[in-house]
């Protein structure tokens, strides 16, 4: 079995004081530059059976067939003696966007599960409907459905020599310095050698929020591995040296104060050929006020 991993690493860039924009709906609905969120309904389980309603809180029997047919035989983990609800979202968004929960949004107990019920590509847009199971806290009148679309933005190349400079937006990024750490402990890595790259960072206006470092080759041939010395190496050059198991390549980005950003690896950083920086934008969408009870 080979280890296949690609170098990647994401770090929120909150640090550089790069703020996250913040869309709110109105009746169910979020509308953004990305896309836009509906909440369709909500729904509980009662005596045995599964009833739902509306954004505007009356009963609903098509919303309550979807999510009957939907959870049909799901083994759904209730929690005892609280409103356990299910929330039906669609999603319509430019087809590099992606959607996700913020599972730590709402009251303390918050999304607990969920589930795509569908998710389809129609003229560049990327069309999805999910369910989840939300628990508010007891006395809770209203929920608020909380998630953040993330986009990929603009990117920029080098190769790791010092005094190599780019630019991602208005934000550029100079290599100050390349060295070896001792040994470090990555995650689910274990104990592997480590290099750092530091760089003085002038940052731009942009609001975007992180950042994703990947090295490869000077034609785009991304290294998965490397070898005990910490020379990253490809696919294929790793099969060259009949060693196919070696380290997998693992790579972190922080930024340590407003002007300087710090790229670990387990690889030696300064063997890379080309490392492209991506910056990644996220904004979050806040629907409140979703009725957790039917208007009787």
């Amino acid at each position: 079995m080979s280890i296949c991993i690609f170098v990647s690493a994401i770090t929120l860039l909150g640090q550089l004081g790069q703020p996250t924009k913040q869309f709110v709906g109105t009746n169910g609905v979020a509308e953004t530059p990305y896309g836009t969120v509906r909440v369709v309904g909500v729904g509980q389980l009662s005596n045995g059976k599964i009833e739902c309603w509306n954004i505007d809180g009356k009963m609903d029997p098509v919303i309550t067939e979807r999510v009957q047919n939907q959870l049909h035989g799901q083994n759904i983990q209730f929690k005892y003696g609280y409103n356990n609800l299910f929330v039906l979202r669609e999603t319509d968004s430019s087809s590099s966007s992606n959607y996700s929960w913020d599972s730590s949004s709402g009251d303390k107990s918050g999304w607990s599960w969920s589930q795509s019920i569908d998710s389809r590509y129609e003229n560049q847009r990327r069309k999805s409907t999910e369910i989840a199971l939300y628990i508010p806290s007891i006395g809770d009148k209203s929920i608020t459905a909380s998630g953040y679309f993330t986009t990929s933005g603009a990117s920029a190349a080098i190769a790791p020599k010092i005094g190599a400079e780019f630019k991602l937006g208005t934000s550029t990024f100079k290599l100050i310095d390349v060295k070896k750490l001792s040994s470090q402990n990555f995650s689910g890595f274990g104990n592997m050698p480590s290099w750092q790259m530091v760089f003085k960072v002038q940052k731009g206006d942009e609001p975007y929020t992180s950042i994703n470092a990947i090295m490869s080759t000077s034609t785009g041939q991304p290294y998965e591995y490397v070898d005990k010395d910490g020379t990253p190496k490809t696919r294929s050059e790793q099969g060259r040296m009949g060693n196919p198991m070696g380290f997998g390549v693992y790579c972190s980005v922080n930024f340590t104060d407003n002007d300087t950003m710090v790229v670990s690896s387990s690889a030696n950083l300064a063997k890379a050929e080309r490392i492209t920086f991506t910056i990644s934008n996220r904004i979050s969408v806040v629907i409140p006020n979703v009725p957790i009870s039917p208007n009787l």
